[in-house]
């Protein structure tokens, strides 16, 4: 049916101009008084209600969420050691009155002493249990008129088992005993989404909570109702339970007496003054309703709809076809626009290939319609590989991008025409043979360039092609638009990058990237306590190559040379292309000079053998000069000169040889030997002693979990700090006994303060790389959880990144069986080193530890702060926790609050301290009253 025709109709006024000006002065002056009553009316105390609803809802949100961390700890620990019959410690009985676990057709089994029972589960919480989720179940409890049982359920059954349930009710002391409320606060009460009233803090509350009409119940902005004889306000906040995907929610109401907010005014003049702008606002909305046409009369043209038709049955269900086709059209072009705008801030925040496929393929299904999803983009390293994303509209999860070599159909699909084109047959491409296997016969492939050049393709899938329309086809025309400009941005910064950053002859990085990357590595030495080598490698007889055999021989001798000097390195060494014949290393973390005495050894060695170019044997050497911070230098500049000016002594000296800076290096190096001595005594005799430093819970202001850091207890020198002895006892091949001893005093003393109920949620101990690569990391965990009794859900193990990049020698496949028996496992010092965000999700890791250096100035350093929250974001998404380190100040902590981290560490709470006085900062905590953080705008 055609739509109705609109056609302009006048009507004319009969009012006199006069009489008109008059009731328009009435009008304003009605308005006025209406705006002053409403002014003067008790507005403050719904900001103080609202405040107070606003602070209850942070506090419930954070207990419930830490309730589910120890819930789902215990899950992990029965999942693997499957102590189920175990009783649970004072730890547990903290958070939960009781705790059941229950295999299918076996009886319910408690875990602490008190009976409980595993609820029937409605089918949508059943759906989100059995993928994984913790599903919150309530229940009024008979004879409790001012709180509900809470329940918390989850399984903890592996893939493909039956599912075992596990359930806890939630304490009601823990949960509901919150602080007491602001003067004259008529009380706080919590419902649930269904209009059940789970806790009242008072009786005076719950009376006034039954009262409410359910719309105002769930209401989240100020409100007011009379209950009986009384008048309330109030004001809510929305609650979201422990697990995002169960859409359910609770609203916090809190409650005052309007007599509370006269402010000095009489209740009664306030409340008469407040109807009278009420009324008076009526008035002048009647004046102008008076004022429209069918009202009376109009001064003003007015639009009309013309007569038209009523609409048949069957013209009103085309019609409702039609909207829903419109708002189906609607949104997905809104998808398909905010699909571009998270495309392009990625682009501008510099993101990688996979955080832009990862965002336009979070959105292509859904402005297309499309059954079936594939985005290949080919890898920038000229192997002819193409990495493969794939989403199907019919599965939750999405794969991980798999790698895949380009072949001919792949070839033939990226030359598919600019605006893409439909492709019938599927059968016989790799590439699509997930789409065939579910039926899928048809796509429409869309190339993706980049620079003009075919640089990958986006192909959708459906049984039917009648379904995806030009608009759809538009939709996906757009971002693929977009993903190309992107990646040709990103192509060419990585590219100018390359340019500025690396040397052509050699690929190695150029003096740019050392200057750049210099600073941040004494930085964290300096941060760290240890020493950093740098040295300044000249090779000798060089020039008379290049005179004799030619610049273009001359370039294939440094190739060699800068092939060698790498394979004399750790991984974690660095070394640059100075210019010329010249090269520079840096070695982290070096023991005194002695490290630097052996790599000088090892590359003199190297660079001494003949270079074969061409038929044609050359015979070249090196000098190397040698600069140690902190003791030669404490800045780049003066790390250069001195390893320069070092390298002209060596020279002068003879050539092929090494020289150090300063003579004392190497007499501190032959300290180094006596030091190894009395190492192997400190670890055969137990000299060590651990020092914890606590970790604080940002939203709720607890203490999480407490960091085990070891100090050497010297019979001569006193305490000595790690970074004097610990490279030493790698070195020596003492570290696994070092460390077995840490970790042992570590659990220990956690029990101990597990049996006085002060223990936190857990105790991070520091393990070596060379524990994990080269050790029975595993068995040495369980030999000391087995003799400390701990269980492994409050152990908890931090290792930096080198140990993740350790794929050959087993690291990985360790972390995970660690993993799988409860242990949690933290990547310290995270984005110092080779850290890359892309990597966090195939790591077998719970916590990312920003790196201080990072924290120091996230207050004035606008980049710093958003790798900080770059981290947060990414590391959240993948449900791992953040930890921040070397929190100072105040500002810090706020600064984190507001963009989301989980737990702080730092000397603005404490240093680290000896077992007996961190125990007294425990108890001392505890017995103060930390508000909650406030987030902030």
């Amino acid at each position: 049916m055609p739509s109705p025709s609109i056609a302009p109709a006048v009507a004319h006024t009969g009012f006199h101009p006069l009489r008109t000006a008059a009731i328009g002065l009435l009008a304003a002056a009605a308005v006025a008084l209406g705006w002053l009553g409403l002014q003067v009316a008790p507005q403050h105390v719904v900001i103080d209600v609202r405040e107070h609803a606003r602070r209850h809802q942070v506090e419930l949100e954070n207990r419930l969420r830490l309730a589910d961390r120890v819930l789902r700890a215990i899950a992990a620990d029965v999942a693997a050691n499957g102590r189920d019959s175990a009783p649970l410690g004072d730890a547990e009985r903290r958070y939960f009155d009781n705790v059941t676990f229950m295999r299918p057709g076996q009886a319910p089994i408690q875990m602490l002493p008190t009976t409980g029972e595993v609820p029937a589960l409605e089918p949508a919480l059943q759906d989100q249990v059995d993928l994984g989720e913790t599903v919150v179940v309530t229940q009024v409890v008979a004879g409790n008129t001012q709180a509900a049982r809470v329940t918390l359920v989850r399984t903890i059954a592996p893939t493909g088992a039956l599912p075992a349930l596990l359930a806890a009710d939630v304490s009601a002391h823990y949960l509901w005993a919150i602080g007491p409320a602001p003067a004259q606060s008529g009380g706080l009460c919590v419902r649930e989404a269904g209009g059940l009233t789970l806790h009242c803090s008072t009786p005076l509350a719950w009376e006034a909570s039954a009262t409410l009409r359910s719309d105002l119940a769930t209401s989240t902005g100020p409100f007011a109702w009379t209950a009986g004889p009384r008048s309330w306000q109030g004001a809510g906040a929305t609650l979201t339970l422990v697990s995002p995907r169960v859409r359910d929610h609770w609203t916090v109401l809190a409650l005052a007496p309007p007599a509370a907010a006269t402010d000095g005014l009489d209740a009664w003049t306030t409340s008469a003054l407040a109807w009278a702008g009420v009324l008076a606002l009526l008035a002048a909305a009647g004046f102008v309703l008076l004022r429209r046409p069918g009202g009376g009369a109009s001064g003003a043209p007015v639009m009309r709809s013309a007569p038209t038709v009523a609409a048949q049955p069957s013209d009103h269900a085309a019609t409702g076809h039609d909207e829903a086709s419109l708002q189906r059209r609607l949104d997905r072009q809104r998808s398909a626009i905010r699909a571009m705008a998270e495309v392009d801030r990625a682009s501008l925040s510099r993101a990688g290939v996979d955080r832009l496929v990862e965002l336009a393929s979070a959105h292509l299904l859904l402005c297309t319609g499309a059954e079936a999803l594939v985005i290949a983009v080919l890898e920038s390293d000229g192997l002819n590989r193409m990495t493969v994303t794939q989403v199907f509209a019919d599965e939750a999860d999405t794969p991980s991008p798999e790698q895949r070599a380009i072949d001919d159909s792949l070839h033939s699909l990226m030359a598919a025409p600019t605006d893409g084109g439909w492709l019938h047959k599927l059968g016989g491409m790799s590439l699509t043979q997930p789409l065939v296997a579910r039926g899928i016969g048809s796509a429409f492939v869309l190339p993706i360039h980049q620079d003009g050049q075919p640089a990958g393709l986006i192909m959708l899938g459906c049984r039917d092609p009648a379904l995806i329309g030009a608009d759809e086809t538009s939709n996906a025309r757009a971002i693929s638009g977009r993903l190309g400009a992107a990646l040709t941005s990103l192509a060419r910064e990585q590219a100018l990058y390359a340019q500025t950053h690396f040397d052509t002859t050699t690929s190695l990085p150029n003096r740019q990237y050392l200057k750049e990357h210099l600073p941040q590595q004494i930085s964290r030495a300096r941060r760290d306590r240890v020493r950093l080598a740098l040295l300044f490698v000249d090779l000798d007889g060089f020039k008379t190559v290049n005179r004799i055999a030619g610049h273009s021989r001359g370039d294939l001798v440094l190739m060699e040379a800068a092939r060698r000097i790498r394979a004399c390195l750790r991984e974690e060494d660095i070394v640059t292309r100075f210019g010329g014949d010249e090269f520079v290393v840096v070695l982290p973390k070096v023991a005194a000079g002695m490290d630097a005495r052996r790599v000088g050894n090892k590359l003199l060695e190297a660079l001494a053998r003949p270079y074969l170019v061409d038929g044609e044997e050359h015979q070249l050497g090196c000098s190397i000069g040698i600069s140690i911070f902190p003791d030669d230098a404490q800045t780049v500049d003066a790390m250069l000169r001195n390893a320069d000016s070092a390298m002209f002594d060596a020279k002068a000296a003879g050539r092929g040889r090494y020289a150090f800076f300063d003579a004392a290096v190497n007499r501190a190096a032959i300290d180094r030997s006596s030091l190894e001595l009395e190492l192997h005594h400190a670890v055969a005799h137990t000299e060590f002693v651990v020092y914890y430093q606590p970790q604080i819970d940002l939203r709720s202001g607890q203490i999480d979990g407490a960091e085990a850091l070891v100090r050497w207890n010297h019979p001569q020198r006193g305490l000595v700090s790690p970074y004097e002895f610990i490279s030493v006892a790698e070195q020596a091949g003492l570290i696994e006994n070092l460390g077995e001893q840490v970790m042992l005093a570590a659990c220990l003393q956690y029990r101990d303060w597990d049996a006085k109920g002060i223990a936190p949620q857990r105790i991070s101990v520091n393990v070596s790389s060379l524990e994990v690569t080269r050790g029975d990391i595993v068995e040495r965990v369980e030999r000391i959880l087995s003799l400390s009794g701990l269980r492994p859900m409050h152990l908890e193990l931090e290792l930096t990144e080198g140990v993740f990049l350790e794929e050959a020698s087993g690291a990985l496949e360790k972390l995970h069986a660690l993993r799988q028996r409860g242990v949690r496992i933290a990547i310290d010092d995270f984005g110092t080193g080779y850290s890359s965000l892309g990597y966090l999700r195939r790591l077998p890791i719970d916590v990312v530890k920003i790196d201080q250096s990072f924290v120091r100035d996230l207050t004035t350093n606008r980049d710093n702060a958003s790798i900080v929250r770059a981290v947060l974001d990414v590391a959240h998404s993948l449900g791992k926790m953040v930890v921040a380190e070397g929190v100072e100040t105040d500002q810090h902590s706020a600064q984190l609050v507001s963009m989301g981290c989980d737990v702080g560490q730092g000397f603005l709470w404490s240093r680290p301290l000896p077992a007996d006085q961190f125990e007294s900062f425990m108890r001392q905590w505890q017995m103060v009253s930390r508000p909650v953080p406030l987030e902030l705008d």
